[in-house]
């Protein structure tokens, strides 16, 4: 009975510190490589081209079509001028 729990504790012991010495090596050893990886996934930028169909009712006319558009974004904390003038700077006439 004696030597089945020491064999057993000493499973556990050796289990115990091949689980630290793993531990260290990914955080310690491998720990800058690591963090450099999951850095550069998050700031990963990819552009898919596919080309896409157009939506048409039963009468034939268009529901949705693709083509480009342009998003504007603007901090308003940051605008200046009147909304008029920067229509006008936006789309001239």
């Amino acid at each position: 009975m004696l030597t089945r729990l020491r064999l057993i504790s000493i499973f556990f012991s050796l289990t115990y510190l091949a689980l630290i010495a793993r531990l260290f090596y990914w955080q310690i050893y491998k720990g800058m490589e690591l963090s450099a990886q999951a850095r550069g996934q998050y700031q990963k930028e990819s552009t898919i081209e596919t080309s896409r169909g157009d939506i048409l009712s039963s009468g034939s006319s268009w529901l949705a079509a693709s083509g480009e558009a342009w998003m504007v974004y603007a901090a308003l904390t940051d605008v200046t001028d009147s909304p008029k003038v920067i229509a006008e700077k936006l789309a001239p006439c």
